[in-house]
């Protein structure tokens, strides 16, 4: 009897705490999209920042919708990120307290490749005027060297 006297007692004060804690925080919802398609972008990068702390931070899903929460009242900076598109930055976002904030975005496409031009040269792999030159080797001069077989005549570093 007592353990579930203070199994409800631990329930009543995480419930009341959870509820605290909730009280006077704003979320932050919205659609990201292309300005010239009108397409959603899956999975841009969405940061909520507060004189340049991030506060909170997300990304967009499959849809392009994104929410950020809790986030306490205040001013905010949103910056929006998505590859092949420019970085935007919206200044002045305003959360209050309790409150589901919603902002649109639309990013505009930051990268155009115009013509590409492409030099190829082609690199010697043999150096033709540093190559080692050969020579003529004799009986008598083989018989003077200090060597035991054919393959130590042909070395290059023996000198005549």
């Amino acid at each position: 009897m007592l353990r579930k006297l203070f199994f409800a007692l631990a329930l009543l004060v995480g419930a009341f705490s959870y509820g605290y804690a909730q009280v006077g925080s704003g979320s932050l919802q919205g659609t990201i999209t292309d300005t010239e398609t009108g397409e959603t972008l899956p999975f841009a990068n969405v940061v909520l920042e507060n004189k340049g702390n991030q506060i909170s931070a997300g990304s967009a899903d499959y849809d392009g919708k994104y929410s950020l929460r809790p986030i306490p009242p205040g001013t905010y900076d949103l910056l929006i990120s998505y590859v092949g598109y420019t970085t935007q930055k919206i200044t002045g976002v305003v959360i209050s307290s309790d409150q589901v904030k919603k902002q649109d975005i639309k990013l505009q496409p930051g990268v155009s490749i115009g013509p590409v031009e492409v030099f190829a040269f082609k690199e010697a792999l043999v150096e033709i005027d540093k190559g080692t030159t050969g020579g003529k080797v004799s009986a008598e001069d083989i018989k003077s060297m200090a060597v035991r077989s054919a393959a130590d005549v042909a070395k290059p570093d023996l000198k005549l």
